[in-house]
């Protein structure tokens, strides 16, 4: 299994819940949806795949409002989706969410 991980969250989203293989997970920084209105017909396999997304609340590239419509977004279409927003933090990964960042990656992907 995989994991689509980006600061080009948009993409990361778009491309991660619309793979035609199973992802282990998807991590969005600072991220919106593109294309909302095709998206739900174009995800397939990736319906329940875990999605973490990571929003400073202080980003001034992709403002927090962004993350948290795409949160409330993708809960209407019944994705598996979290959210972490980071105080104090603008457009980058934030220090507190390094942590949370490892973790999932840990939790999706099988240790050998």
């Amino acid at each position: 299994m995989q994991v689509i991980i980006s600061q080009g969250g948009a993409l990361a989203l778009t491309a991660g819940l619309t793979y035609p293989s199973k992802l282990a997970g998807i991590i969005g920084i600072g991220c919106f949806v593109m294309r909302k209105d095709t998206l739900a017909s174009r995800i397939t396999v990736n319906r329940e795949t875990p999605v973490q997304l990571i929003h400073g609340d202080e980003d001034e590239v992709v403002p927090i409002q962004y993350g948290t419509k795409t949160f409330d977004f993708l809960k209407q279409l019944g994705i598996n989706v979290k959210m972490h927003a980071s105080p104090e933090a603008g457009h980058e990964l934030p220090a507190d969410a390094v942590g949370l960042f490892r973790r999932r990656v840990e939790e999706w992907v099988p240790q050998d």
